[in-house]
């Protein structure tokens, strides 16, 4: 039997309620890896792509680029990230994720 899929992809902050969070399976169709999220954490300014690259999904290799912020959620592949304090749909975000099925 298949999994449920998303018909929208949302992102959730730590903050909202457990029915307004996000899908628990996201993946991403330009680089092809899962998306991993850090509840209560913003990522910084600073990061880029390359630093995605080379420490993705490693939390204490990421964890320098990240903030800690209640409420809020960071989420990340190897090639696009986002910080996100209310429910917001990936494709809205400008991002290639989609449901991978749970």
């Amino acid at each position: 039997m298949a999994g449920r899929k998303c018909t929208i992809v949302y992102l959730g902050a730590s903050s909202l309620p457990s029915p307004q969070k996000s899908c628990p399976k996201i993946r991403c169709s330009k680089c092809d890896s899962s998306v991993i999220c850090f509840m209560d954490y913003e990522w910084d300014s600073s990061v880029d792509y390359l630093f995605f690259r080379n420490n993705y999904p490693d939390f204490e290799r990421l964890r320098p680029k990240l903030r800690k912020k209640k409420g809020s959620s960071a989420y990340a592949c190897q090639c696009s990230s986002t910080s996100v304090t209310t429910q917001v749909a990936a494709d809205k975000a400008s991002l290639r994720w989609f449901c991978a099925s749970h």
